[in-house]
C-alpha cells in the first residue's frame, strides 16, 4: 500500500500531514513601546529597584518637616515655606533628588498671569485620566516652595511616598524657571504669557524671554 503524499499546501508550508497547523503562526505578541520619561539634563531617573535611601536627603526631609510642625505649633506661620528652606539648607539638591523619583515626571507651568488657573485645568484632566496629581499649593512658586511641595510628600529615608507613582504640576515663577528646568525632570513646559512686571526684579520682558529660550535649548527633544 502506497504512503499518502502530503498535499501541495502542506508541502509549501514545510509540514507533514500529521503536524498541527498552529505551528505556522508563532506567538509574536510584543509589548508596545513606552515613551521614555524625560529627565533634566545631566540627571537620570533611577528605577525603583535601584533607589537607595540617602542619609542626607533623609535628614533634610526630617529637618524640614520638623521645622514646619514647630512653626505651626508656635503659631509662627503656616509652616509651609520653612519646610523647603530648611530642607535645602541641609541638602541643597533635595529638589532634584526627589523630583527624579516621580514616575510620570513633572509639568512646569510658568508665565506672568494665569499659572494657577492653567495648573488647575491640567490637574483636572490628568486626575480624570486616573493619574495621581501632586501640586505645589503648599508653598510659593519659587525654588523653596517647590522643595516644600516635594518634602512634605517624602519619607524619612529620603524617598517619595508611594514610590513616586504620581505626576507633579508645578507653578513656577517666570524668573526662576530656567533654574527649575535644570533641576526638575520636565515632561511638559507650559507658558501662559509674558508681560512687564516687577521690572526691578525681572528686568524687561526681552531679557526674561532670552533666559527662557536659553533654558529650553538645554532640554531633551522628548520634552
Amino acid at each position: 500500500m502506497r504512503k499518502r503524499r502530503p498535499s501541495a499546501k502542506l508541502r509549501r508550508a514545510g509540514l507533514r500531514s500529521g503536524e498541527r497547523k498552529s505551528t505556522l503562526t508563532p506567538n509574536r505578541t510584543e509589548k508596545p513601546a513606552e515613551r521614555p520619561l524625560t529627565v533634566a539634563r545631566g540627571q537620570r531617573r533611577l528605577p525603583r529597584s535601584k533607589r537607595r535611601p540617602s542619609l542626607r536627603a533623609g535628614l533634610a526631609v526630617v529637618g524640614g518637616r520638623t521645622a514646619g510642625a514647630l512653626s505651626r505649633r508656635l503659631h509662627l506661620g503656616g509652616g509651609t515655606s520653612i519646610v523647603g528652606l530648611v530642607a535645602q539648607r541641609v541638602y541643597p539638591d533635595i529638589v532634584g533628588h526627589l523630583a527624579t523619583q516621580l514616575e510620570h515626571g513633572s509639568v512646569i507651568v510658568t508665565g506672568t498671569n494665569g499659572k494657577t488657573t492653567t495648573s488647575g485645568f491640567i490637574a483636572a484632566v490628568l486626575s480624570d485620566a486616573g493619574l495621581r496629581v501632586w501640586r505645589n499649593r503648599e508653598g510659593s512658586n519659587l525654588m523653596g516652595g517647590i522643595a516644600s511641595s516635594l518634602v512634605i510628600r517624602a519619607q524619612p529615608n529620603g524617598n517619595l511616598r508611594r514610590e513616586g507613582r504620581a505626576i507633579s504640576i508645578l507653578e513656577v515663577d517666570e524668573a526662576v524657571m530656567p533654574q527649575i528646568l535644570q533641576t526638575v525632570p520636565a515632561r511638559v513646559v507650559v507658558f501662559t504669557n509674558l508681560f512687564r512686571d516687577q521690572l526691578d526684579r525681572y528686568g524687561e520682558v526681552d531679557s526674561v524671554a532670552a533666559r527662557w529660550q536659553q533654558a529650553l535649548g538645554t532640554l531633551s527633544t522628548d520634552t
